[in-house]
This record gives C-alpha cells, sequence and structure tokens, in this order.
C-alpha cells in the first residue's frame, strides 16, 4: 500500500514538471512578444520565436479528438473534445478538454496516470505545491516576476493584504499562500491554453456532419412501428 502512495506522488510530480515546462514556455512566447532577442528555457536558448515554437508543438507524443453525441442515422464527425498526450511510459500525463465551434480547444484540464491507473486531475496552486515554488523563488531571486512588489521582506501581502509575519505564511514572493496558490492557477491555466491552441492540428479537424441519403423521418416511422408491436 506504501508503494501506491509513492507511486501516485510520482505520477503527481511529473505532471507537475509538464505544466511548469508549458509555463515556462508561455513566458518565453510572451517575452519575445516584448522585444526579447534571446530566451532561455531550462538551458535552451532561443533566438527566434518560430524556433520557440517548433519546440513547443514536438512536446505531444500523440493528439486524438472524438465527437460529440448524435442521432443513429447521422455520420458524426464533428469532434467535440481532445487529448494531447504529453508522457508514455511508467507515467503519463495528458491535456484534454473542450473544442469550440471552429474546433479549437477552449477549456484544459491535465490530468495523469501510472501503470493503467485512472486517470486524475491535476489542479494548479494546490497547497501541496507551494513549498516547491518558495524554494524555487527563495534560490531564484532574479524569477520574482510574478509579484506586483519587488520587496523580498514583505510583511503584508501585496495582492490581499494580509499579514505575512510568521515563517509559515510568509513567502519571498511578497504573496501570502492563498494569493500565490490564486497565481500560480492562473498563470499555469493560461499557458496550458496557450500551449494547446498553439499545436498546428486543429486545421486537419474541420467540422461536417455528412447524413445517409435516406430520410430520418423514414428512420422515425419504422421507429414508431415498432414501437406499436412492442410489448
Amino acid at each position: 500500500m506504501g508503494g501506491n502512495v509513492g507511486e501516485s506522488e510520482n505520477g503527481k510530480k511529473v505532471a507537475r514538471l509538464w505544466a511548469g515546462k508549458i509555463t515556462r514556455l508561455y513566458r518565453a512566447a510572451e517575452a519575445f512578444k516584448m522585444g526579447a532577442s534571446t530566451v532561455n528555457v531550462d538551458g535552451m536558448v532561443f533566438t527566434k520565436p518560430d524556433d520557440l515554437i517548433e519546440y513547443a508543438e514536438s512536446l505531444p507524443s500523440r493528439i486524438l479528438v472524438r465527437s460529440d453525441w448524435h442521432e443513429p442515422w447521422e455520420k458524426c464527425v464533428y469532434p467535440r473534445e481532445y487529448e494531447v498526450l504529453l508522457f508514455l511510459g511508467g507515467f503519463a500525463t495528458r491535456l484534454i478538454g473542450f473544442l469550440d465551434a471552429d474546433c479549437r480547444p477552449k477549456t484544459v484540464t491535465v490530468e495523469w496516470s501510472e501503470m493503467g491507473m485512472p486517470w486524475t486531475e491535476w489542479i494548479p496552486g494546490r497547497v501541496e505545491n507551494l513549498s516547491e515554488r518558495k524554494e524555487h523563488f527563495t534560490t531564484n531571486p532574479q524569477l520574482l516576476i510574478d509579484s506586483d512588489s519587488n520587496a523580498t521582506m514583505a510583511t503584508s501581502c501585496s495582492r490581499c493584504g494580509e499579514s505575512l509575519v510568521g515563517a509559515e505564511n510568509s513567502d519571498p514572493t511578497g504573496l501570502c499562500n492563498a494569493c500565490l496558490a490564486a497565481m500560480d492557477a492562473e498563470n499555469v491555466s493560461r499557458a496550458l491554453l496557450w500551449f494547446v491552441r498553439l499545436l498546428d492540428y486543429w486545421g486537419n479537424t474541420t467540422p461536417h456532419i455528412a447524413k445517409q441519403t435516406s430520410d430520418h423521418s423514414t428512420h422515425k416511422k419504422k421507429a414508431g412501428r415498432r414501437k406499436k408491436g412492442a410489448l
């Protein structure tokens, strides 16, 4: 039983690592928009936005779509949902969500699985992720870009004003735990949606619904006759 707990923690960790990687790619893309000539993502240096996008598009292992419910006499190839598989092997991570009327992703959710286990949602910004993020900011003070304040020893949250006095509720970003979690969730969700919309596959899922040659009213008449003879 203890082994399963450890495995679950590893599965969640892989999902968190993927979310972090995509978030850093999103920030790098935003830096290019702001005029940066060079960006560094996990030790990889990009000098052109197109190179960054090409790298991001190479990350998925598989992309799938599936259609909505439809009537029996319709051939429906109108995709409503998508799946982007990011990791194949012992630990699998996927991004899933719904597509809009133009077959573009409009929502995104992160899920993880391991060794045939059911898919489990990973929610960004949860309290268990804060200690790792605090350590990241503490050891990388130049990354204090999410805070509204540059002070590393703030006494109150720059977002809600809550006191930061005390080790359990202090953070080098100048945010309380609740605001830090909320900002993490916002940033990660924004980055994930940017990533799935970036993928150059959605143009191949042009929606169309082709009905069979027989009129659906014929099917309804037959269904009515079957009902009359049914017990």
